[in-house]
């Protein structure tokens, strides 16, 4: 999954949603990572694992009410949220939020479950508002002033052939 995103990450790095760390351990080479979670247990166990890596550190916050400490607008050349996005009620605000810490040639990369059609229990359990299209996430990319890029299906093929398979 990282190496799907890997291309368009470099410099300084904001990670939106820390979780366990899963992503993190991928951009502890990278010259800077401020990891961002609202989870204090999470941020705690991320201290723990991560406490070698002194270019690597943790904030308690919400993105949209970090300080300034923490995440200074226009600070950093990446910011990346995989799998965190369809969590957030209001994905707009959230993706307004990414940007303001981004340097003006900075990135926002995104990482979300496809097909609306698929959303399902399943995705009710784990807490998702919904899923995305490419159409559904340019379109809340461009509410919140930011510019799609690039925007691709991971494992499209085995997607629509498991599809296929499903309906027949």
């Amino acid at each position: 999954m990282f190496n799907k995103v890997r291309p368009f990450i470099h410099g300084l790095v904001c990670e939106v949603g820390s979780g366990t760390g899963n992503i993190t351990q991928f951009l502890v080479n990278y010259e800077r990572v401020v990891g961002i979670e609202p989870s204090l247990t999470s941020v705690r166990e991320l201290r723990d694992v991560f406490f070698a890596h002194s270019n690597v550190r943790f904030a308690h916050c919400y993105l949209a009410d970090c300080s300034r400490n923490d995440v200074s607008a226009g600070s950093f050349d990446s910011v990346i949220c995989l799998n965190v996005l369809e969590h957030i009620e209001d994905d707009v605000a959230a993706l307004d939020a990414m940007q303001r810490p981004c340097k003006p040639q900075g990135r926002v990369s995104i990482l979300v479950p496809a097909h609306q059609m698929l959303h399902g229990e399943l995705d009710g359990a784990f807490g998702h508002f919904r899923r995305y299209t490419k159409k559904t996430l340019a379109r809340a990319f461009q509410q919140a002033g930011l510019r799609p890029t690039h925007s691709t299906y991971l494992n499209r093929s085995d997607f629509w052939e498991g599809w296929r398979k499903a309906v027949y």
